[in-house]
């Protein structure tokens, strides 16, 4: 599988990787992409990776729709995949970026 876009490219517009306050994961911001859907203006603003209070791991992107916040969304490949080489560069001793790289070594492997 190809994409469209380029992970190298990705994150030369992508913000800085950043652990969460709370310690339950990391995030980093995603350059702005705003659509309009039925009169719904949405922008993307960030993803983020790590546990929900039960444990449970989840990776995803957050929104504003309609200037509400936060909308809670699916994180595409690419955007996984540069999450995590830009996490590596930037936060190499997290234990959350281990975990997202391992996950991004098996989703690359899936798609060869």
């Amino acid at each position: 599988m190809e994409f469209v876009c380029e992970v190298d490219d990705m994150l030369k517009v992508m913000g800085n990787v950043n652990l969460m306050e709370n310690g339950s994961g990391i995030w980093m911001d995603l350059p702005d992409d705003t659509s309009v859907n039925n009169d719904r203006y949405m922008t993307i603003r960030r993803i983020a990776y790590g546990a929900s209070q039960s444990g449970k791991r989840y990776i995803e992107t957050v929104s504003s729709v309609n200037d509400c916040w936060p909308v809670y969304g699916e994180a595409s490949l690419p955007e996984i995949l540069a999450f995590a080489k830009k996490a590596v560069q930037e936060l190499p001793k997290s234990d959350w970026v281990k975990e997202l790289y391992s996950l991004s070594l098996k989703l690359e492997e899936a798609l060869k």
